[in-house]
């Protein structure tokens, strides 16, 4: 898996995919203190939302501007242990992301 991003000042735009990469899902955040929404998008039969959902509730601990999150995983005959791994190594790729992303706030 693979995480690709795209920080324009105080809009972040994170992109994880694998396998067959495609957009299944995208969750947009607008993080604005006391204003907290966040809106999902999730196209028949995917279920790349549960990747999306994670890496925006990471993101939103740190990052305060909006935020859109796109997945496209997809492995051919995965199994249920696999998916899990997927899901875990995307909450590492995002918090490794945080990292980079307060590196550049304080250049």
């Amino acid at each position: 898996m693979k995480l690709l991003y795209v920080n324009t000042m105080n809009t972040l735009l994170v992109y994880l995919y694998g396998g067959k990469a495609h957009v299944g899902a995208c969750t947009a955040s607008l993080n604005f203190s006391p204003l907290k929404q966040c809106k999902t998008l999730k196209f028949a039969k995917h279920h790349d939302d549960v990747v999306t959902k994670k890496v925006t509730r990471v993101m939103q601990k740190k990052f305060s501007g909006p935020l859109a999150v796109f997945a496209g995983i997809h492995y051919d005959q995965i199994t249920k242990k696999q998916i899990e791994s997927i899901v875990n190594n995307s909450e590492k790729l995002a918090n490794k992301l945080l990292l980079t992303v307060a590196d550049h706030k304080r250049n």
